[in-house]
């Protein structure tokens, strides 16, 4: 009697000993598999302005009011008022053209005015001799609408004068009123380049 409860209580230990074995064997054959990672959507902004404005030269010229850039608004420079008290006198202001936005920009259209006088008899033939005039420092040429140079995106810059004068005009053809000078205006036309959005 006491053999055969010695042949039950081995066989339950072999029992649990067998179910720990398979257990351990199922860990063995178990794993978590993890993919992770992160991404970053780049705000992308259009951003053409102006910046460093500053006076290039003044060969006798009264200047009522300096030309400043408005306040927040970067894309206006405003407030050029000036006076030519005698011939064979120019002003000019210098001031960059600046990308730092993330796409490329395009000069679609370039808009420069051409001077209106009025306040006197001569004042047409005066407006003859005033000029308002654009330049590429860079490559010291003239520009004109043809314009149509590529702004690169971020690191793009162009540099440009502007120059306003009254030229040699004959005694004769002096005013006896002052002249009121208008339509002295550049307009900047950007828009974006292609689908580029890294400068390259």
């Amino acid at each position: 009697m006491e053999k055969s409860n010695n042949y039950v209580l081995f066989g339950v230990l072999a029992l649990v000993v067998s179910l720990v074995a398979v257990s351990l064997a199922y860990a063995g054959f178990t794993a978590t598999l993890n993919i992770s990672g992160s991404g970053t959507v780049v705000n992308a902004k259009w951003d053409v302005h102006f910046a460093n404005l500053a006076l290039d030269e003044n060969t006798g010229v009264t200047v009522n009011t300096a030309p400043s850039i408005k306040g927040t608004d970067t894309t206006i420079i405003e407030g050029l008022d000036v006076s030519f008290t005698t011939p064979n006198t120019s002003v000019s202001y210098t001031f960059d053209v600046e990308n730092r936005g993330t796409f490329d920009a395009k000069l679609s259209g370039l808009t420069i005015g051409a001077p209106s006088c009025s306040g006197d008899p001569k004042a047409a033939t005066v407006c003859d001799y005033i000029t308002y005039k654009l330049y590429d420092t860079t490559t010291n040429t003239e520009l004109t609408a043809a314009d149509n140079a590529k702004l690169v995106a971020v690191s793009g810059t162009r540099h440009f004068k502007l120059v306003v004068s009254y030229g040699n005009i004959p005694s004769e053809d002096l005013p006896t009123n002052n002249v009121n000078v208008s339509g002295l205006t550049v307009a900047f036309n950007y828009t974006q380049d292609g689908s580029n959005t890294n400068g390259e």
